[in-house]
């Protein structure tokens, strides 16, 4: 016949009857067998049957009376009515890990458990070396560690390679799963830090990045494949979906916002871009020391360093092209349109310099811009005058003066190559 539970066995019922005396305060007697339940045996006194649980209970072999019966010989007797109930009760420390399962976990004195298997199929536990401070969580996860200490891994693969490093914490699928030796890093994503080998104290979240990073070390990526490419290069912090996304071995650059600094490689001799707004720099390669703010700021400069844009200036508008030029400083407005630039040093474009005053020397002007000269003003083409002062040129061995009274149609001229010539009244 067919049965659920445990294999069944089969009892003998040996019938039974304990006699006792009554001695009119005696409450407890011992049976000859043990009971489980008032169930399995029927109590009598002096041939009147006693009701289960309310006159009598029962524990074990004890049966005990509410109230003592009355003296008397072999005037209380119990029956039994079912088979003896076994009760198994296995002593302290005598059950082991074994006795419960295969693969069973283990505990000491004080019910610490330590176990390594599988929950549904998920493996849990500390990993190879079984180091305490270790928690490896999903298949593979610190399965050659050795003595690496106070890791997370969590995700198939995660820190399969690993077996010194310590102070890593690893989450996602194939997270730094190289041959790792390297300590401190974080990475959370798909295949975060993957082929990290001894670069230390890096942090990647996103999906892929920091992908490539051998030995690069303090680099920070956050955001789908941010430095993807990055193998050597160190102290770069990428924020926004594929920010230095090409970056290989450039040092030190700031990459804020979606492809930022997407196309630089090896930033120069120095590295050290700053690129902040969605695809800032985006088209630069090998230039360093740039820095660009605004979204779009120097988007196509390739090639360009020590640059200063600021505002959405691409690089190549409004008539000035530093795509591939150095040492600008470009100011723009929000749509692109160079304002004002600089080209190491001199004044370029844009307006200049308006609206400021001088009181001390005519000579002592020679930077490109609109001025206004007051009556104190020395060498000027006339004394007593207020003055509009236009100066062109280089700002150094090439100068033009031109310089006009205030309400007055009268022009006067100088230029300056070693020294001032005289002016001349056109």
């Amino acid at each position: 016949m067919s049965y659920i539970g445990n294999t069944s066995t089969t009892q003998a019922f040996t019938s039974a009857v304990d006699f006792f005396n009554g001695n009119g305060s005696t409450t407890a007697f011992t049976l000859s067998r043990p009971v489980a339940s008032v169930a399995q045996v029927q109590a009598v006194i002096s041939n009147v049957p006693q009701k289960p649980g309310d006159a009598f209970t029962v524990s074990g072999n004890t049966i005990t009376f509410t109230s003592a019966p009355p003296s008397g010989t072999q005037n209380i007797y119990v029956y039994y009515t079912s088979p003896i109930t076994q009760v198994i009760a296995p002593g302290q420390n005598t059950v082991s890990p074994a006795s419960l399962s295969t693969g069973a976990p283990s505990w000491d004195t004080s019910g610490n458990v330590t176990t390594t298997g599988t929950i549904n199929n998920l493996t849990v536990g500390r990993g190879a070396g079984s180091v305490s401070t270790n928690t490896a969580v999903g298949a593979s996860a610190l399965a050659a560690n050795t003595t690496g200490s106070s890791n997370t891994a969590v995700g198939n693969q995660a820190l399969i390679s690993n077996t010194t490093a310590s102070g890593i914490t690893a989450v996602g699928n194939q997270a730094l799963s190289g041959s790792n030796t390297g300590n401190y890093n974080n990475a959370f994503g798909t295949s975060v830090l993957a082929a990290n080998t001894s670069g230390t104290e890096n942090n990647g979240f996103g999906f892929w990045a920091l992908l490539s990073n051998t030995t690069g070390i303090d680099n920070s990526a956050f955001g789908e494949e941010t430095l993807r490419a990055n193998t050597t290069g160190s102290y770069n912090t990428a924020y926004g979906a594929y920010a230095l996304r090409f970056n290989t071995t450039a040092n030190s650059n700031t990459a804020v916002g979606y492809k930022a600094g997407y196309s630089q490689t090896t930033g120069g001799t120095y590295g050290s871009n700053t690129f902040i707004g969605s695809e800032a720099g985006r088209d630069s390669t090998t230039g360093d020391i740039n820095t660009f703010v605004g979204a779009g700021s120097g988007y196509l400069v390739t090639t360009g360093a020590r640059n200063t844009i600021l505002g959405a200036y691409s690089g190549n508008q409004g008539g000035l092209d530093i795509r591939t030029a150095s040492n600008y400083i470009v100011l723009s407005d929000g749509v692109g349109n160079p304002r004002q630039w600089w080209d190491n040093g001199i004044v370029r474009g844009g307006y200049l310099n308006s609206g400021l005053t001088f009181t001390d020397n005519f000579n002592s002007y020679i930077t490109p811009g609109f001025y206004r000269a007051d009556p104190t003003a020395t060498n000027a083409p006339s004394a007593g005058n207020y003055w509009a002062v236009i100066v062109t040129g280089n700002a150094s061995n090439v100068v033009t003066q031109l310089a006009s009274p205030l309400q007055s149609s009268t022009l006067w001229v100088r230029s300056y190559n070693a020294a001032w010539s005289a002016w001349t009244q056109l």
